[in-house]
């Protein structure tokens, strides 16, 4: 019976060790990512213009889904009308599809401009991540006060 116990104590000291092994590593994992300022501010950024070229392209599709509707809808009214409004209707029909032709022409060019932008955004992030990170280690190097590597490394650097 005491051997029972010894053994039952030892197996959940041995699952309470390995529990706090698993806590102890996801902590420093989060605190390595937090510290890690060039990752953050990649995925920062990474995220930014994935949003931002979503958005363009669904304000796109929304653009263009609407002139086409209104292109649709002008064309069952010219059906539904007699020969004498058919030519004013065609007329309307063109405008709008002009109108719809010079808004994606328009469009095209402020696409090409958001979305060097964000890359020039992207290239500048990564180089205040990169002077960023240049400064941590200069920071972490001025306080161990040699030039040598910290037994622990927690940016994953």
């Amino acid at each position: 019976m005491n051997e029972t116990n010894a053994k039952s104590r030892a197996q959940r000291l041995r699952s309470e060790i390995d529990a706090a092994r698993h806590r102890v590593a996801a902590s420093a994992e989060a605190v390595a990512y937090r510290t890690d300022v060039k990752a953050r501010a990649k995925d920062a950024v990474e995220n930014g213009k994935d949003k931002l070229l979503a958005l363009i392209a669904q304000s796109f599709d929304t653009v263009k889904d609407s002139v086409g509707k209104a292109a649709s809808t002008a064309q069952s009214g010219a059906n539904d009308l007699g020969e004498r409004a058919r030519p004013h209707v065609e007329a309307a029909l063109e405008t709008v599809q002009g109108a719809a032709d010079s808004v994606a022409e328009h469009v095209t060019p402020v696409i090409e401009t958001v979305k060097d932008a964000a890359q020039s955004a992207v290239a500048t992030a990564h180089q205040v991540a990169d002077a960023a990170s240049d400064a941590i280690a200069s920071g972490k190097d001025a306080l161990s006060g040699s030039d040598t590597e910290p037994a622990i490394n927690v940016t994953g650097a």
